[in-house]
């Protein structure tokens, strides 16, 4: 079986695996925690 290329890499987030991963770690980083009790 082989694998298909990826359809919408690119399109709506990074190619780029190592700029995805920084864009992700931005928006991780950016986020508000909400503890409830």
């Amino acid at each position: 079986m082989k694998a298909r290329e990826p359809a919408v890499a690119g399109m709506f987030y990074p190619a780029e695996e190592s700029e995805l991963r920084t864009e992700i770690k931005q928006f991780l980083g950016n986020a508000e925690i909400k503890l409830t009790q």
